[in-house]
């Protein structure tokens, strides 16, 4: 695709010495073949430089899957990740390696600019734009994050290779898959790293634009990614990385105050009325999967030794 070539020519194209960086261009779709767009990027930005772009095929299906075939193919000290609809400036990799400077620097991440197209609906608004990863943390300098919230998005993050290694790179069970829009492999790579006494931080500048798809940008969307995203908070808890708070009785609370907002909600703005909803229904949604949890565990039969 376009946002594909576009995406390619932003990393290959960093205004940074080229003989110091690698592009690895990962298809997890190997029914399409890739390799002529890699060549091309290669014989554009790297003249006389052949290797710089290396195009590796991953069958095995997901994000996660994909993004660990990169690691273990990289051959330098970070590894940077770029979606394919994403753009990074041309200044991405010289901000980060300011960062990487700190030789506890595992995780460094930075803003992402959502590029709403055209032909958005008019509820498609920048409040709820984080929702397709916008992520503007409004840092000056360089912010070493001190807890797992704060830590940066998928669509510009970064990480020590080594860190990465040393938590056993991306969980499979984690990150985006199919129609499957959930994420958190990568917070639960920070997690891992920062118990190991790494450092996890945010760039100010280094942005990278990202252009969703025009398909995306629909109710239906947005609740498949409220819902996702409460989830992926939950199995944060309930897979250990992160202490617990999301218990029946607190999905019963937010419930309950969610409902309250509702009925209360005549006056307020449309789209905040509609996020609400969607929220609750997230909510629920997280409490049967609590339930659902708890009664596998009292229920299935165990093993006696």
């Amino acid at each position: 695709s376009k946002i594909l070539v576009k995406a390619l020519e932003s990393a290959a194209g960093q205004d940074y010495d080229p003989s110091r960086f690698e592009v690895i261009l990962v298809n997890n779709a190997p029914s399409e073949d890739l390799s002529g767009v890699a060549r091309q990027v290669e014989e554009r930005f790297f003249k006389g430089g052949p290797g710089r772009v290396r195009y590796l095929l991953c069958p095995i299906k997901g994000l996660s899957s994909a993004r660990n075939a990169g690691i273990s193919e990289a051959g330098g000290e970070v590894v940077c990740f770029l979606d394919d609809d994403a753009v990074a400036s041309p200044r991405w990799l010289k901000e980060l390696e300011r960062a990487y400077e700190d030789e506890k620097a595992g995780v460094v991440g930075g803003k992402i600019l959502l590029q709403v197209p055209e032909s958005a609906a008019s509820w498609v608004e920048p409040a709820i734009y984080p929702y397709w990863s916008h992520f503007e943390p409004g840092f000056k300098e360089i912010h070493w994050a001190q807890d797992w919230p704060e830590y940066p998005w998928g669509a510009n993050w970064t990480a020590r290779r080594t860190a990465l290694l040393r938590v056993g790179g991306f969980r499979a069970s984690y990150g985006r898959m199919g129609k499957d829009f959930s994420g958190g492999e990568e917070q639960v790579a920070a997690i891992l790293a920062a118990k190991l006494g790494y450092k996890v931080g945010l760039i100010p500048e280094g942005e990278v634009r990202h252009f969703v798809e025009e398909s995306r940008f629909t109710k239906k969307h947005l609740k498949k990614t409220v819902q996702a995203g409460r989830l992926v908070n939950y199995r944060f808890q309930r897979d250990l990385y992160v202490p617990r708070w999301m218990t029946p009785g607190f999905q019963l609370k937010q419930i309950k105050n969610l409902s309250k907002k509702l009925v209360r909600s005549k006056g307020i703005p449309p789209t905040e009325r509609m996020l609400l909803r969607f929220l609750l229904s997230a909510e629920v949604r997280v409490l049967r999967t609590i339930l659902w949890d708890i009664w596998k565990r009292v229920s299935l039969p165990r093993r006696l030794d």
